[in-house]
């Protein structure tokens, strides 16, 4: 395929008199270094740390949820045993007293529900803060391995299908990005 488009090229430029436009003289010669950013995230300081606190949060939040359900199931089975007790005649017309318990474990329930959606939207809007950095920290290290191989295009390593050694600069990535960030703290819901 290769071949092809190549000599369409140059079939091209024999017809157009053997030169190419302007813009294509003047384009730069591309050098490229790749980085996995997904092992950055895996195998940094930061990322580790990010991984750990965010594994202490989900156990203390499914610790909350358990505590919820267990309550709301006691206040279920109440619920139901106060019914069992109620004459068939009070059955089909509920008394006041009993739709208020009915009312107070909806509100319950709907109140659970609301404070588990809270914690999982703050989880959800802390761990994009700490991407973002996460980001921050890195778009400096990136630039300066730029620099020093000489590089104007950085490429994320999930997006190349092959590459020559000496490219990836993964390790270096993380080993500055460890001494720049060996922590990063994230404000997590309790």
């Amino acid at each position: 395929m290769r071949k092809f488009i190549a000599v369409i090229a140059l079939g091209l430029s024999t017809i157009l008199g053997g030169t190419l436009p302007a813009s294509a003289q003047d384009t730069p010669n591309v050098k490229i270094i790749v980085v996995d950013f997904a092992r950055v995230t895996r195998e940094s300081l930061a990322g580790l740390d990010i991984a750990n606190q965010l594994k202490s949060n989900n156990v203390k939040l499914q610790a909350r949820a358990k505590s919820l359900q267990d309550g709301l199931r006691t206040d279920q089975e109440n619920l139901a045993k106060q019914q069992q007790l109620l004459t068939p005649e009070e059955q089909q017309n509920l008394p006041e007293s009993f739709q208020n318990l009915v009312r107070d474990f909806q509100r319950k329930q709907q109140s659970a529900e609301t404070e588990l959606q809270e914690k999982q939207q703050g989880r959800q809007a802390a761990l994009a803060q700490a991407n973002a950095e996460l980001e921050n920290a890195l778009r400096p290290i990136i630039r300066q391995l730029m620099t020093e191989k000489s590089a104007n295009l950085t490429l994320d390593k999930n997006v190349v299908f092959d590459q020559l050694d000496g490219l990836d600069v993964t390790t270096q990535v993380i080993e500055r990005l460890n001494q720049k960030m060996p922590t990063l703290k994230m404000a997590l819901p309790e």
